[in-house]
């Protein structure tokens, strides 16, 4: 019998499914995946409440809008949630401690596919980017990366728990400090004058990021540790070959990008090297009664808002620097050219 999702779970349905009708009635799944085939009652169902997956209504709610029974539409939402198609946002709900470790990083992972299925990574990844888009993106990743010398150090300073874990913050901090060097050094061996590209004005999602993260930084030391398992998490485990041939295949498509992979690929091998899937927050969790369940909702919360800057960050770089018209780097703001 197929396993059924509780009546309190919240289902989000995952950008990268696709439900339509079909002619006799039933409806269609699909992702880049996987496809899945529904008829009768369940295949209307799915269509009928396929606007409604956005993890604000239970699964109850759902059962009353359509006005079926709630165990049809649990045993619906079950089937799509084991195949990614969905994900139960009430997952987190009232957990603390190692559970809402567990259940943290299940989300974390749901979130990292999210961002990852973005159209800006499907038309990098299919040949289709302009040099535009491929350079502004190394740009605003510095830019991105550059930040850390601010948050981090924020996170390090405004640490509100015991010596030991803000002395595990500051060593962070000094791993992560000028990484944004390695970027930089790939795009100047790309042509791009380092004042150029320092200079340069980060797009208003790349900066909504980072005030995002400094932010946080300053005001909530658990939420902030807790955003490092999104920005740590991956579709897949990341591996020095996987990352061999995913940077070789972006420098064999843009060769004229090459330097600036390298960087990309020499940051990620520095992360994958230094193990840092296993986070601050992972231990904090294991802290008697420190994360307690009015503490998890502010990590998780802090976790989906991040998700939400990361998707509006590539939301940015497709849509200004995939415009015909785009300035690679942008041009710095000349003050004394107002006043002449």
């Amino acid at each position: 019998m197929t396993a059924v999702a509780a009546l309190g779970a919240r289902p989000i349905r995952s950008a990268r499914a696709d439900i339509r009708g079909t002619a006799d009635g039933g409806a269609v799944v699909e992702t880049d995946d996987y496809m899945l085939e529904f008829d009768g009652a369940a295949g209307s169902l799915i269509v009928q409440l396929a606007g409604r997956l956005d993890g604000g209504d239970t699964v109850q709610d759902l059962a009353a809008a359509a006005a079926c029974d709630p165990s049809l539409i649990a045993e619906v939402i079950k089937t799509l949630q084991v195949h990614g198609a969905v994900f139960d946002l009430a997952a987190v709900d009232n957990r603390s401690g190692g559970e809402l470790r567990a259940a943290l990083r299940q989300e974390c992972a749901f979130w990292a596919k999210e961002i990852q299925a973005h159209s800006f990574w499907r038309t990098l990844l299919s040949g289709a980017a302009n040099p535009e888009t491929v350079f502004g993106w190394g740009i605003e990743q510095f830019h991105y990366v550059e930040a850390a010398n601010e948050y981090m150090a924020a996170a390090a300073a405004n640490c509100r728990l015991d010596h030991g874990v803000r002395m595990r913050i500051g060593k962070r901090f000094a791993e992560e400090a000028e990484h944004g060097d390695i970027f930089l050094r790939g795009l100047e061996r790309c042509g791009f004058a380092h004042e150029a590209v320092v200079d340069a004005p980060p797009l208003p999602a790349t900066n909504a990021l980072k005030d995002y993260l400094f932010e946080l930084a300053c005001s909530d030391t658990i939420a902030t540790e807790a955003t490092f398992n999104l920005m740590q998490s991956s579709s897949e485990p990341l591996t020095k070959e996987g990352l061999a041939r995913f940077y070789g295949e972006l420098t064999r498509v843009y060769p004229f990008a090459g330097p600036m992979f390298q960087a990309f690929h020499d940051h990620a091998l520095i992360d994958v090297e230094a193990g840092h899937e296993r986070t601050i927050f992972d231990d904090l969790c294991d802290a008697p009664g420190l994360v307690t369940s009015v503490v998890g909702r502010r990590a998780v919360d802090a976790v989906r808002g991040l998700a939400e800057h990361f998707i509006l960050f590539f939301d940015n770089i497709e849509t200004y620097y995939g415009a015909r018209d785009a300035i690679v780097p942008r041009r710095a703001v000349d003050m004394d050219a107002f006043t002449r």
